[in-house]
């Protein structure tokens, strides 16, 4: 089963945002839609917090969860890998 992270960085990454609680929201929001099985909507709420937050690296990994969800597994690799690089 897939899990998705428990914690973010975004509450951290906010400090650098102008508007951190759009960002909590967003990333909030991505990880309702995601435990409801939403993926796209995950996906899609998220890509709106990266938009907040360009070098979260935990919205990415959230990204890459989303994604790996949907089945888009070279998309999610990708995604992943810029992320432990």
């Amino acid at each position: 089963a897939t899990t998705a992270p428990a914690t973010s960085t975004a509450e951290t990454s906010a400090a650098e945002s102008e508007t951190p609680d759009v960002l909590n929201d967003k990333f909030n929001a991505a990880k309702d839609s995601f435990y409801a099985g939403d993926y796209a909507a995950a996906l899609n709420s998220v890509n709106q917090a990266l938009a907040l937050a360009k070098n979260d690296a935990v919205l990415h990994e959230f990204r890459a969860l989303a994604l790996f969800a949907e089945g888009k597994y070279s998309e999610a690799a990708a995604t992943i890998h810029s992320v432990l690089a």
